[in-house]
This record gives structure tokens, sequence and C-alpha cells, in this order.
């Protein structure tokens, strides 16, 4: 059952619990000392939570047996990769075992000929594609996290990244899922084809972040690499030109791979801490990629560009060297930190609009700032209107930090209201609980939580976190 505080626990029930562990798991692979527990207590948000102790398992059976101990010590389970994440998924905010999927970090298979790779859920997107790369595939979801955040975290939020404008989001190339689920039991979903009879379980468990059951294997489809990858650098003194070029090239019909766009506050911090140079007039910056084959690549580059000077482009520039083209990326992907150089302490959120509301969402934004008195950048992958609204303030200042996070909700409402939602990739968690009431009825949480119950009856995993405690409840009920 839901537990509504952390418990401590008697010396006596540790030295149980910790005896039925390690009959499992090897005993260097069971945390329960305070100073090993210390860094499983958080993620990248202000949520923390103590837990009773923290497993690494290596096998899905393993994760299987720590389940079963689990329910017979009446502890709550939560899963976690490399704990980036920014909603507090991963953040064992009731106690109880920590499953720590880091261990399972093998490359099981790579199968060139299907466009294949099976790999732990632990692998990191970095460690896949530097296997992958000189054999000239990839694996296109990237989010910015991506040296570090794990496959299994990819498929918990279904993560995207820069590239999902022209290549899609995680669950576009998953095939298939080994999981582990509460009871113990260990399924396979989906598989090595293209599609398969039944529910699609697959698709059900990529997003529904470490509530139903634990993905430990995954089945991915990898691509080959584009023949060539061209990369623009538009400057503009106007972030309303830079949302209008955006909603010109997808009304266009061209296809680029890459559409990001940077502007105001947080422009002008990565200007100072990346050294680019850019002029006081510029306010907002589009990174765009074209790639494919080569023979194609300069008439949609061509195309491109003359939208750009359409919209008041100040100035172009074709990266002409990997080096030139990963500086642009390294100022991109260090956006968060350059902006929150400013204040100790930085919240963030991550909203969606449709793609022609993003000239209006970038104006909502500023206002949401200056009403609110506060920095408010943003950064958006701007090709699936995907904007990362970013406010740094001081935690010791409370006025400040309820500033901050106010500025953030109102974020929420401005993109619901422009048709959009309230993430576009990193999950609900802990921290966008109240937003679901936002974009779902009573009804239609109340139905996703009973879903959730249908894997989870006794509330064993991440039972606290996405909704509502008051359609937590009303499902139990129901299903009492």
């Amino acid at each position: 059952m839901l537990k509504e505080t952390i418990k401590e626990y008697s010396g006596q029930y540790m030295q149980s619990l910790l005896s039925q562990l390690h009959q499992v798991i090897p005993p260097e692979r069971v945390l329960a000392r305070k100073r090993d527990l210390l860094v499983y207590e958080y993620d990248s948000t202000p949520y923390t939570g103590k837990p009773t102790v923290v497993v690494l398992p290596e096998s899905a059976e393993e994760v299987s047996h720590v389940f079963k101990i689990a329910r017979e010590f009446d502890l709550p389970v939560v899963p976690r990769g490399a704990g980036t994440s920014l909603s507090g998924g991963p953040v064992p905010s009731l106690g109880g075992i920590v499953l720590a999927l880091s261990r399972m970090d093998k490359i099981l298979e790579i199968d060139l000929e299907n466009r294949r790779a099976v790999v732990q859920a632990g692998v990191t997107n970095q460690n896949l594609q530097d296997v992958l790369n000189p054999l000239g595939f990839w694996f296109p979801p990237d989010p910015g996290s991506m040296s570090i955040a794990t496959i299994g975290g990819h498929v918990g939020e279904n993560a995207g990244g820069p590239h999902c404008l022209k290549y899609g989001v995680t669950a576009n190339h998953v095939m298939g899922l080994e999981v582990v689920l509460p009871n113990g039991d260990i399924i396979e979903t989906g598989g090595y084809v293209e599609d398969t009879p039944g529910y699609d379980l697959t698709g059900l468990l990529i997003g529904s972040e470490g509530t139903m059951g634990i993905v430990t294997r995954v089945i991915v489809r990898i691509s080959p690499m584009p023949e060539e990858t061209v990369t623009v650098l538009a400057l503009l003194n106007s972030a309303w030109d830079s949302a209008e070029i955006v909603s010109e090239i997808i009304r266009s019909g061209l296809n680029p791979s890459v559409l990001e766009m940077v502007e105001g506050r947080m422009l002008e911090e990565c200007n100072d801490l990346f050294k680019l140079e850019y002029p006081e007039s510029v306010t907002a910056q589009l990174i765009i990629e074209v790639d494919g084959e080569k023979e194609g690549i300069p008439f949609e580059l061509e195309a491109i560009m003359d939208i750009c000077r359409k919209h008041n482009a100040q100035y172009l520039k074709i990266a002409e060297s990997a080096e030139e083209r990963e500086k642009l990326w390294v100022a991109r992907r260090g956006t968060t930190a350059a902006l929150g150089r400013l204040k100790p302490d930085s919240a963030e959120n991550d909203i969606v609009v449709p793609r022609s509301q993003l000239p209006r969402l970038v104006e909502k934004l500023k206002e949401i700032g200056i009403r609110n008195g506060v920095i408010l950048g943003v950064v958006i992958h701007a090709g699936d209107g995907n904007a990362h609204p970013q406010v740094p303030f001081d935690g010791k200042n409370p006025a400040e930090e309820r500033a901050a996070h106010q500025a953030l909700w109102e974020a929420f409402e401005a993109a619901v209201e422009l048709g959009g939602t309230i993430s576009g990739e990193h999950g609900i968690g802990l921290e966008k609980i109240e937003g679901m009431r936002l974009i779902f009825s009573p009804d239609e949480l109340l139905l996703m939580r009973r879903l959730k119950l249908v894997f989870d009856p006794q509330e064993v995993l991440n039972a606290d976190k996405m909704f509502p405690r008051d359609i937590i409840e009303l499902a139990r009920e129901a299903t009492s």
C-alpha cells in the first residue's frame, strides 16, 4: 500500500532485510550506509527522499528477487538510471528500495542487417552512439544529457532531443522491452519485427515513468548515419522573427533534422560563457541542421536560408568544419548551465505548443517573466514546439523562490491555452502532478491511475508519482 511518510526501521528489521537481499545480490551491490545512500536521495530537481537501501542489480532475475523481498518487507520500490531526471521521478520520496540500474550497462547485440540493437537499461546514450558510429549507424534520440542519460531512462520518459523533429522520440525507435513487474514476473513486449499482435504493451510502458514495471532490456531500432550533415547558424534581433522562420520552414514542407532556438537572457549568458562574440543587437539564435544524401542537401539548404533572409536574419553562417559545428552544439547544450550561473538555484519545465504558436509563446513567456519580476530564459526544440523555460532564483529568499515557481506555473497555463501541454520529455514525476489537472479531466486521470493498478495493485512502484493524491485515493476505492 502507498505509504504516507518515510518510516524509520529498527536494527533487527534492517538486519533481516539485508540478510534476505544478500542471499540474491552480492553484499557489495547492496548499499545501506548513510554516506552511500546520500547520492541516491535526489535527481536534478529540489526534491529529496531517503532510501532505506539501494540495490544495484545486474539482471532481470535479480530485479525480480528484489521485488519479492520488497513485498515481503512491505517496502516501496523506485527505479533509477543516471539520476538526470528533471521531474523528481527517481527520488525515493517514500523511502524504500532504490533499484539503481547503472550496473546493467551491457550492449548485448548489434544487428546491422536488421537495424536493431539490444541493450540493457543502464547503457548510456553516448555509450551506444560510440559503438554504433564507427559502424556507420546511430540511435537518433539525443537529449541534452545524452552523455550520461541511460536508455532505460529514455524509455521511462519517452525522451526526445534536438533530432526528434525529423527522426521522432524514443517511442519511434523502440521495438521491444524486457520488463520486471512489481509482483516479480518477467515479461517481454514487442520484439524484433515491426508489428506484433495483441495490445501494444511496449507503447503503453514507454513514458510510464517507472510506475508500471522496471525496464531491464530494450530492443532499439538503429539508423544509418546520414551521408552528410550541414549546420547553419542564424542570428536575429527579434525572437518573433526567429519563431516565424521555424513556422515557415515547416509550413513549406522542408525537412531539416534540427531547429534549435535560444533567445533573450539565455542567449546573453551563452554568449558570455562560451565567448561567442555575438553583437549586442542579437536577441535570438537558430541552429538549423540539414542532413541526408549529398545531392539533395544544397537545394533544401538554400530554401531554408531564403526563409531566414526573408525574416530579417542579420547573420547567416554555415559551419565549415567539425570544430565550428561542435562549438555551436557545446553552447546549445550548455544553455542551462549558462543561465544557472546567475543564482544559486534554478527551476525549469518543458512545455510544448503547436509549432504555429511558437511566436505567441515567446511573447507570453516574456510577459510572464516581467509580471513575476524574475529572470526567465528559454531554449526551444523549435521543430516540435518543445520549449524549456528556466528561472534562476535564490532558494534562501522565499519570495524569490515563490515568484520563480509561479512564473513556471503560468508557463504551463500559457502552453495549454495555446493548445499545447505541460511536458514534452521531462515527464511528470513529483514536480508536475498538479499540472495534470490542466490537461486531463478527473475521469481521464482516474482511468490512467486504475491502469497503473492493473500492473501494480499493491502500489509498490513509484506509487506517489504522476497523479494528484485525490485521484490516487479514488482509484484505490474503485478497485478495492
